[in-house]
């Protein structure tokens, strides 16, 4: 049987929106939770705003915490960068140097939570071959983001804090529309020489993946966390086009330039005892599809 412990005392450092939503679970479970951000005004009343750039490491935390999610993301900017290295800096100020700004300042205040649990990405791999791949797999990034996601979970291993890596897979959701978006306007393609094997998982079972991680006694130090089923990209955009009613999306000639992807595996976590709300990608856009309903995404005319 799965051991839990409880977290009493919560910092969620880097309280975007995954954070915020890790947070929100850890407060429903009765724990004090604390976000740091550099402007934390919009982050909700269940979560003590802490205003503070994690890179530069001069901030103050509270005088005791039991656990930390680390949650950082480069944003939009990650978009505009003109070249690998560029990119590349982008990700090492964004994950290593908050890494190193985190441990920093829990060494300065003394802290030694019982577990860090950082929010990493199944990019680590880089495999491009249709292999299947889980937490015993020698990860080989094959990008700036993926290395520096590695080196990420290097630096808190072999930090004094015990610490887990969950690899997510693709993460979709409200405010994750994208794919839902190029659907609708008719500019949906993908890759058949090979297909493109993808992995998923809706935002709201990512946020529920994390809080189960640290949640758990004697959490690993790598989790996967994909839903049940991956599938192909044409298989997706399929699905979508058909559920929404919209244009086929359109397969492309020639040779993919992005192989085959992977398939990760996610038998660890379900043996952990997690259960996912959205098992898989039907069930979760089917979900995302109701709430925009109403919204900007409401069904439109064909392009």
């Amino acid at each position: 049987m799965t051991e839990h412990a409880h977290v009493e005392r919560l910092l969620v450092a880097g309280c975007g929106d995954l954070g915020t939503r890790v947070g929100l679970l850890a407060a429903a479970a009765g724990a004090e939770v604390f976000g740091l951000k550099r402007d934390p005004s919009a982050l909700p009343a269940a979560i003590a705003p802490i205003a503070a750039d994690l890179g530069s490491g001069a901030f103050t935390l509270p005088a005791r915490i039991d656990a930390v999610v680390l949650a950082v993301a480069p944003g939009r900017e990650a978009h505009g960068a003109r070249s690998e290295a560029e990119r590349g800096a982008l990700y090492e100020r964004t994950y290593l140097a908050s890494a190193r700004g985190l441990l920093a300042a829990l060494e300065r205040a003394g802290l030694a939570p019982r577990r860090i649990v950082f929010t990493s990405s199944t990019g680590v791999y880089g495999a491009d071959d249709g292999r299947v791949v889980d937490e015993a797999t020698p990860p080989e990034p094959s990008e700036p983001g993926g290395a520096a996601l590695l080196a990420t979970e290097d630096v808190l291993r072999r930090s004094p804090h015990p610490a887990t890596a969950v690899r997510l897979g693709g993460i979709y959701g409200p405010g994750r529309t994208r794919l839902v978006e190029r659907v609708l306007n008719g500019e949906a393609s993908y890759g058949i020489r090979p297909p493109r094997f993808t992995n998923r998982i809706h935002v709201v079972d990512a946020a529920r993946a994390v809080w189960h991680a640290l949640t758990l006694a004697d959490a690993p130090s790598v989790l996967c966390a994909v839903d049940d089923l991956c599938a192909t990209e044409g298989e997706v955009l399929a699905w979508l086009a058909r559920r929404l009613d919209a244009l086929a999306p359109r397969p492309l000639p020639g040779r993919s330039p992005h192989g085959a992807g992977k398939r990760v595996a996610n038998a660890r976590l379900r043996a952990s005892g997690f259960e996912f709300l959205y098992p898989e990608y039907r069930a979760g856009y089917e979900a995302l599809i109701a709430e925009l309903g109403d919204g900007p995404f409401a069904r439109r005319e064909r392009p």
